[in-house]
């Protein structure tokens, strides 16, 4: 069995040059531990802060890394003998260390900093040691992994791929593998070395600078390969058929790797004939204390770690229930007082409903990968539920399954949940003869009749789009759409006296919900309670106002709803115009049978509520943290296991990766070791989007100090780049940004222009900008300027932005040109437009666009490289691909469309699409579609192939879980995950082309369109 007291889900190993030591990471600290196992010795870099990306000096001497000791991530290095600390950069943006110069007297890193296009602005520079002294970025072009060759003199790097480490690549997908490239510093040539459609990353120089190692994707599994510069002949140094390499280190002779494979750290002689790999067994410094096996929390509110709220009230509400940290409690509402009933760290208490005569309470145990429903009952039911101090539990449904929304009739008669498949089931109260609804997925938000025989929810049909349907509980009749409208229905509520159904749902273009009911019978509700199925969506009602969460009076006919200000209530059928019940919102249960509006029950704030006095929540759970972290693995087992769109997993033996994972996540000792299991389970899939997301729940839970910053330095951008090669007094501006703050305040600074002061602080040229401009975001920054030759006199104050915002100003620069190119090379016949994100604000400008820019031109390009992705493809595509049924001619006029009947302006000439493997997503579908269409023609790289729907839900409180349970597919059944969009005319873009400010891809879309501009004319004049 393994030891699992052993160091294992280490990161980023550094070798020294002797081999006989390497640095890492692990636990957020920086260790350094023998190359042949051992004990590992933590590194005093910066008391509790978080320290990351080790990297170990070539005499073993110093450490670079990572520490987030002020609030941001930033570069430091530590003298190991003496602890001395120095900060290798002021900046606040991302800064990654990757190694040090052969020399030690400065390391190499990738920086983000305001160069132009913001999905790929990584550049490589020298980061000097000590520091901090003004960096040096060595090419302005886009690069990842770099490796200085041991004489200094040559750089190789890697360009596109992923950079998820522990994503497994079974398939070939040229965009998501990488290409390895070689730079000369001294000729400034840039040589493609690896060009493949398998992984390629992590390049490694071989000790005599004629080859190098790196991490290959050949055969399905990551493995070492050599490469030899000259010949170009490659060797297999690792051959691993199931978990992959990653990370490789090595010494200066070149006789010591040490890499990543699995779990743990592993040695070998790359150099031998037979390399025989060895798995490194590391143990933490005795001094070192493990994190404690429990932790104690404290909710003052009804919630649980998934950011769950369940909560159940009993008669007037004096009783109630409720779950927080995934225990069940009851709380006397005088008192306050609450006892635990049921749940733990393994087992969390969820969804729970009081039988109407308060016998019983129904709730579910999830344990994360199934669902059992349970019922309690007190010891001794002459006393309150707070009073009883034991319950006699019984389990009613124990089979493995998993299911959610656990909810009961108000008649007590049948209980109702959703399956793992979010369909929903009916039960009598035993759980027993379960009868199965419609086969479509529901919200658990039901709305039951008064008589238990019929419930109302919101159903979703195959295009994802949601109604409102009435089902029966015992299958007496087929399922019923009342809603039947093609935007979003939801959050059913029913009357009391069994006649209206009322809910939410949108009628118009806008996200905005409006109140909708329906008289259930065909008498206005003035007979008995029935429902007249025949005409009964016809005779749904609408009052325009913006409602959330209705729900009823006991009158049954006030419904009050979130007004997303406040609560207000209409009067159906006649008194429509919102009146405000309170300035409260919550979720309501239902009115007490009291006269007291006060006996309105229902949640406000996560708290039970008396309408709008809430009711104070103080638990305090113990968790165990090993059974913890199994719920977590579990938990997300199960998502994939139920949710992820391919049911062959990918070829990933999703059982078998349970038991695998199941000990590492329990004896896990600290968040970032469970991120990266998260990590590593998830990249089993080899599918893209997939990842546990970081949250503010997370960051305050499981973060060290991560509730203690208000908040941190960050850099000061003035709108204005400096001259990196300026040294002496003063800052040479070599840059103007237009639209910055020194643009916006017209002070008449430009390039060549030199910055004298800043905030009264003389500048100078061999000191980084960013040191004297780091403070709070946001802030007024003075400082003084003047021509060269004159004397500084010009006093500006501006108000400072980021250096994100600064590199969309780069990138609103480099649109402008782009734009300006495409008119003068087609002598102002193609228009130019870039969507940058598959998003409403995008697509907003892209509308406007497509007819400012195609206004009078005979050919469009749209430019979608880097796009990220998101949802407006087809509404995109709505506007490209109208079809032109006929044309009109106005008396004085010429030949054309009536622009005004059309929802959007319509392109229906000319169209080129440039793409690259940056696209991902919906912009992948929106490439996908202009080729099956045969819309336009496509220019470009092929895409990253990465096209999978996706959602993020809570997982527990380690953050969210993107999982990805929609598969994308063309006509012909081609899955795109995995299948980018293979260009019509594929041509690359250089790093020499980048530095250059060359693009080849813009100027090939250029001529194809000119050129059928060019056949269409000559067409019309024969």
């Amino acid at each position: 069995m393994p030891d699992w007291s052993r160091i294992y889900l280490g990161a980023r190993p550094s070798l020294s040059a002797d081999g006989t030591r390497f640095a890492f990471e692990w636990n957020d600290r920086v260790w350094i531990a023998p190359s042949t196992g051992g004990v590992a010795q933590v590194v005093a870099t910066d008391g509790s802060a978080r320290a990351s990306w080790p990297v170990l000096s070539p005499d073993a001497t110093r450490v670079a890394f990572l520490s987030d000791r002020d609030g941001t991530n930033r570069p430091y290095c530590v003298e190991l003998s003496t602890g001395r600390l120095d900060r290798l950069s002021p900046h606040a943006e991302q800064t990654h260390p990757w190694m040090f110069a052969p020399d030690g007297r400065s390391v190499l890193a990738t920086v983000l900093r305001d160069h132009a296009d913001t999905a790929h602005a990584r550049r490589v520079a020298r980061l000097p040691v000590p520091g901090p002294a003004r960096e040096e970025v060595l090419f302005d072009a886009w690069a990842d992994q770099p490796a200085l060759a041991p004489d200094g003199a040559r750089l190789l790097f890697v360009r596109g791929g992923e950079r998820d480490l522990y994503r497994k690549y079974r398939m070939a997908r040229p965009a998501a593998a990488g290409e390895i490239w070689l730079y000369d510093l001294s000729s400034k040539v840039f040589t493609p070395v690896v060009r493949k459609s398998t992984l390629s990353r992590a390049p490694v120089w071989a000790p005599d600078g004629k080859g190098f190692y790196y991490v290959s994707g050949e055969g399905g599994t990551a493995n070492i390969r050599h490469r030899d510069l000259v010949t170009g002949a490659e060797r297999t140094v690792t051959d691993f058929a199931d978990d992959g390499v990653l990370q490789p280190t090595l010494s200066a002779d070149g006789r010591v790797m040490v890499l990543r494979r699995g779990f743990d750290f592993w040695r070998l002689d790359p150099t031998a004939a037979t390399p025989a790999p060895r798995r490194l067994v590391l143990r933490p410094d005795p001094g070192w204390t493990p994190p404690a096996a429990t932790r104690h929390r404290r909710y003052t509110v009804a919630r649980n770690p998934d950011g769950g709220e369940h909560v159940a009230f009993y008669g007037e509400g004096d009783d109630i229930a409720f779950t927080a940290g995934g225990r069940l409690f009851a709380m006397d509402a005088a008192t306050r007082e609450s006892v635990e009933i049921d749940g733990g760290s393994l087992a969390m208490a969820a969804w729970c409903a009081f039988a109407p005569d308060g016998s019983a309470l129904y709730y579910m145990l999830d344990y994360g990968d199934a669902t059992d429903v349970w019922v309690a009952r007190r010891a001794d039911p002459k006393r309150s539920w707070s009073e009883n101090r034991s319950f006699r539990k019984t389990c009613l449904l124990h089979d493995g399954a998993y299911r959610t929304g656990l909810s009961l009739s108000p008649d007590g008669g049948r209980l109702a949940w959703l399956d793992a498949a979010d369909r929903l089931v009916f039960a009598d109260t035993n759980a027993q003869h379960a009868v199965r609804g419609p086969d479509r997925r529901a919200k658990p938000s039901f709305a039951w009749s008064p008589n238990g025989q019929w419930l109302a929810a919101a159903l979703m049909d195959d295009d994802s789009q949601y109604d409102i349907w009435i089902v029966s509980t015992r299958g007496a009749r087929a399922p019923y759409n009342v809603s039947r409208h093609f935007l979003w229905d939801g959050e059913p509520a029913w009357s009391p006296d069994g006649k209206v159904l009322a809910w939410s749902g949108r009628r118009d273009e806008g996200l905005t919900a409006e109140l909708l009911y329906v008289f259930l019978d065909n008498t206005e509700g003035r007979g008995k309670p029935r429902i007249d199925f025949d005409g009964l969506h016809e005779r749904v009602r609408r009052v325009k106002t913006r409602a959330h969460r209705p729900f009823f009076n006991k009158d049954s006919r006030t419904i009050a709803f979130d007004a997303v200000t406040q609560t207000s209530k209409v009067r159906i059928p006649d008194r429509l115009a919102p009146v405000r019940l309170t300035a409260r919102r919550g979720t309501a249960f239902r009115w007490g049978t009291a006269k007291d509006a006060g006996r309105l029950l229902w949640r406000v704030d996560g708290l039970p509520a008396h309408f709008e006095r809430t009711l104070a929540v103080d638990v305090r759970p113990v968790f165990v943290l090993p059974d913890y972290h199994e719920l977590l693995l579990r938990s997300a087992w199960r998502r994939i296991r139920d949710r992820f769109y391919d049911k062959s997993f990918h070829g990933a033996d999703w059982p078998a990766m349970k038991e695998k994972y199941l000990p590492a996540f329990r004896h896990a000792t600290s968040y970032s070791v469970l991120q990266r299991l998260t990590a590593s389970l998830l990249g089993e899939l080899d599918a893209s989007h997939l990842g546990l997301l970081d949250t503010e729940t997370a960051r305050k839970e499981w973060h060290p100090n991560g509730t203690l910053e208000k908040w941190h330095p960050v850099v000061a951008h003035l709108g204005l780049r400096f001259d990196p090669a300026h040294r002496g007094p003063d800052w040479k501006v070599c840059d103007v940004l237009p639209g910055g703050p020194a643009d916006l305040a017209r002070c008449g600074i430009h390039p060549g222009d030199l910055v004298t002061e800043v905030d009264g602080a003389k500048t100078d040229g061999d000191q980084d900008p960013a040191q004297v401009l780091s403070g709070p975001a946001d802030r007024k920054v003075s400082f003084t300027f003047g021509h060269p030759g004159e004397p500084a006199t010009n006093a500006v104050r501006v108000k400072s932005i980021s250096w994100s915002a600064a590199r969309d100003l780069q990138d609103a620069r480099r649109v402008r040109a782009a734009r300006k190119r495409v008119h003068a090379a087609s002598l102002d016949r193609i228009g130019y437009v870039f969507v940058p994100r598959m998003n409403l604000e995008s697509f907003r400008k892209f509308e406007n666009e497509v007819f400012s820019e195609g206004y009078g031109r005979d050919a469009l390009i749209v430019d979608i490289r880097g796009n990220s992705g998101g949802f407006t493809a087809d509404r995109m595509l709505d506007i490209l691909c109208a079809r032109s049924h006929s044309y009109m001619v106005p008396r004085h006029g010429g030949r054309g469309h009536q622009m005004s009947y059309t929802v959007h302006p319509v392109w229906t000439k000319p169209l080129a699409v440039i793409c690259d493997g940056r696209c991902s997503s919906n912009s992948e579908i929106f490439a996908h579609a202009v080729k099956t269409l045969r819309r336009g023609v496509v220019v470009g790289q092929t895409t990253g192939g990465r096209v999978i729907g996706t959602n993020n839900r809570p997982l527990l409180d380690f953050g969210d879980l993107r999982d990805a349970e929609i598969g994308w597919f063309l006509p012909d059944g081609t899955d795109m995950e995995g299948h980018g969009v293979v260009p019509d005319i594929p041509v690359d873009i250089t790093p020499a082309d980048e530095v250059r400010g060359s693009d080849p891809q813009l100027d090939a879309a250029i001529m194809v369109l000119s050129r059928q501009i060019a056949e269409q004319k000559e067409n019309k004049s024969k």
